[in-house]
């Protein structure tokens, strides 16, 4: 009787977990999972811009379950009484409201509608519980948002800040490409890395870390790379290697090219970096010294590219309103932060950072024109200066 009862616990006990730990910027995130290819996507996904560690104690723990009953048991109890809701994930538009849920026990637990997992708060919040009903390849897409905002709400420090920004690096030097959502970062950022040599940091956040007196330094926050129909389409040897591959965002590298993929989002597509990097033949990279500023607006009113240098005033206009959040409420998550990082940045102080880039970079106005066969030629043209000496400030169109 004793052993058939012990035989019993083990066939029904929980599989063990696997771990990583992951640092970005001195901020060091445990995360624990039981799905070993889960957490290689994971590691895909923010490596080099986040480092795998070793041996060093955790700011903060993300642990992914299923759990079926559990799930079944917590959306039984439905949504807090007073129906309170809290700022969950940081987007450009500000932070996404989140129900917070009925608890039995010290957890806080909000709910994600949009994954369909329970998100259980512990420690002071130090220690999230994500459950699933499933080990759906979409939840993975959870995992990543909860380690990295983490790391997003730690970003806004005393000398560092987020822009709504791509960024890449060419020989010693980033170039930072900010604006607002439509304004034609994507484009610009897949003509830059066109250019021998370039490496790939960041498609749509980079932290700004001012805390040296120079170089200003920025680093990459990984994001979901997206990438619209008419974006694509003037790339057309990027537009055949995908459409030849069965790449998104849910898969790794291997994955896709081992087992295909289910059906994936043809407009907007959308890659992991990893899988970004690899259609365009450029290599990633985690940081770079700022070196370029480019402001990209789209238009149909001239053909190919046009710059111009901007004054440093000009220039920190156009960077303050690229602000991660800008004019949103409140720009960092209630949730997802570890103690004392919660507190939404100082305006006053972000436009004295944003006002050091400037004063360090060159800044460029850059109008990005219908297709033309010309337009490499013009960014190589405007990069040609870091390879070399600074440029004279002019403004130019080809």
């Amino acid at each position: 009787m004793l052993f058939a009862f012990l035989s019993s616990l083990l066939s029904h006990k929980r599989p063990m977990s696997t771990s990583k730990l992951f640092a970005y910027n001195g901020l060091v995130i445990r995360v624990c999972c039981v799905d070993r290819l889960q957490l290689a996507w994971l590691e895909e996904f923010l490596v080099p811009a986040f480092s795998p560690v070793e041996a060093v104690t955790a700011d903060c723990t993300v642990t992914f379950e299923v759990d079926g009953p559990r799930c079944a048991s917590l959306g039984g109890r439905g949504p807090h009484p007073d129906g309170l809701r809290v700022a969950g994930f940081a987007f450009d538009g500000g932070p996404v409201d989140m129900p917070v849920w009925e608890s039995r026990n010290a957890d806080r637990v909000i709910f994600d509608a949009d994954s369909r997992v329970f998100y259980c708060l512990s420690q002071g919040g130090a220690h999230v519980r994500i459950l699933a009903p499933a080990a759906l390849p979409s939840r993975r897409i959870s995992l990543m948002r909860v380690v990295r905002e983490f790391a997003m709400s730690d970003s806004w420090a005393s000398r560092r800040f987020v822009l709504h920004a791509g960024a890449c690096a060419l020989a010693d030097s980033g170039i930072v490409i900010a604006g607002p959502k439509g304004a034609g970062k994507t484009t610009l950022l897949m003509y830059v890395l066109g250019c021998p040599g370039a490496r790939f940091i960041a498609n749509d956040r980079v932290v700004v870390n001012c805390d040296a007196p120079e170089p200003v330094v920025v680093r990459g926050m990984p994001t979901v790379v997206s990438i619209r129909e008419q974006t694509v389409r003037r790339f057309a040897a990027f537009e055949h290697r995908w459409s030849q591959s069965h790449y998104d965002e849910r898969v790794t590298l291997q994955e896709a090219d081992t087992d295909g993929a289910a059906q994936r989002q043809t407009d907007p597509i959308t890659l992991t970096p990893a899988q970004f990097c690899a259609l365009l033949g450029a290599p990633l990279g985690g940081s770079a010294p700022a070196r370029l500023l480019l402001f990209p607006r789209l238009t149909d009113d001239i053909d190919g590219l046009c710059f111009a240098e901007l004054s440093p005033e000009s220039a920190h206009q156009r960077l303050v309103a690229s602000v991660f959040a800008a004019g949103a409420p409140r720009q960092t998550s209630q949730v997802f932060t570890v103690a004392g990082h919660c507190s939404p940045p100082d305006p006053a102080m972000v436009s004295e950072q944003c006002r050091a880039l400037v004063g360090q970079v060159r800044s460029f106005d850059c109008q990005l024109g219908r297709p033309a066969a010309q337009i490499m030629h013009a960014v190589s043209d405007l990069l040609e200066p870091l390879r070399s000496s600074p440029p004279t400030p002019s403004a130019q169109r080809f």
